[in-house]
């Protein structure tokens, strides 16, 4: 389905590996097709310094940089772009002047449960940007997976689908997890670093969000001391649960739930 020069998207969790990695075997067919996603997968056109063949046929652009992406971003091999789920609310992404990283692609690939008796599709436990990428994109596929938890909230009609694809097993699954994974020494080393430098920012009664990372982890072990802390949660970490029973985060002075 995708010619030179498309504008390619991905889901941001619950990636269909298997078609992006047939998208990856495709480089020598290819020229100029932008890929954008957050990355919590690994594949070959990640890493167009080992695969010189991917960067002719693939432009990168990753909106949240991991371990995976990090080295060919500080050498400009990968485009970063911040992100912007703000912008993701299915109105402000009308406006043009807003940017558009997620919204109005000519392909968009993602994961929906299989239909109910309505004929209504789920996008799964980690929808993100998905529904409305899936509202503005010209062309959709989805792939069906039945191991995909259906939860309330938004759903897709599938007849609103262009193209359907059955999820493979999951023995056949191809491409490489990446988020969960164990640090090198050095990593682990380095966010301890960084985890109490971070903490030492936090005053009592403050609130904070954690995000995703070895780095952003590494906080929640340098809080033990602090008090009343209040958390907007993007990630609660299982340090998380065990500083509340503790009395460290308590919400006491948050001002919004």
């Amino acid at each position: 389905l995708i010619p030179s020069g498309a504008d390619v998207l991905f889901a941001m969790m619950d990636q269909p590996k298997d078609i992006i990695s047939e998208v990856a075997d495709r480089a020598g067919e290819l020229e100029n097709v932008t890929l954008t996603s957050h990355w919590v997968e690994d594949f070959p056109f990640l890493h167009p310094s080992q695969f010189p063949q991917m960067e002719k046929a693939f432009r990168i652009k990753d909106p949240m940089t991991l371990r995976t992406t990090r080295e060919e971003i500080r050498t400009r091999k990968i485009d970063w772009q911040p992100t912007v789920f703000g912008l993701s609310n299915g109105e402000r992404q009308l406006c043009a002047d807003r940017g558009r990283l997620y919204h109005y692609k000519d392909f968009f690939f993602f994961k929906l449960t299989p239909p109910d008796e309505n004929g209504r599709c789920s996008f799964g436990p980690h929808p993100w940007y998905t529904p409305t990428a899936c509202r503005t994109a010209k062309v959709k596929v989805a792939e069906i997976d039945d191991r995909l938890t259906p939860v309330c909230g938004e759903y897709v009609d599938i007849e609103d689908i262009d193209y359907l694809v059955e999820a493979p097993e999951a023995a056949e699954l191809r491409g490489k997890e990446i988020l969960g994974m164990t640090p090198s020494d050095q990593e682990w080393e380095l966010s301890q670093v960084i985890g109490a430098n971070a903490a030492s920012l936090v005053n009592d009664g403050d609130t904070v969000q954690i995000g995703v990372g070895t780095a952003a982890e590494a906080i929640m072990g340098f809080m033990a001391e602090k008090n009343d802390l209040g958390i907007d949660s993007e990630v609660i970490y299982s340090q998380t649960i065990d500083l509340h029973r503790r009395g460290v985060i308590t919400g006491k002075y948050k001002t919004h739930d």
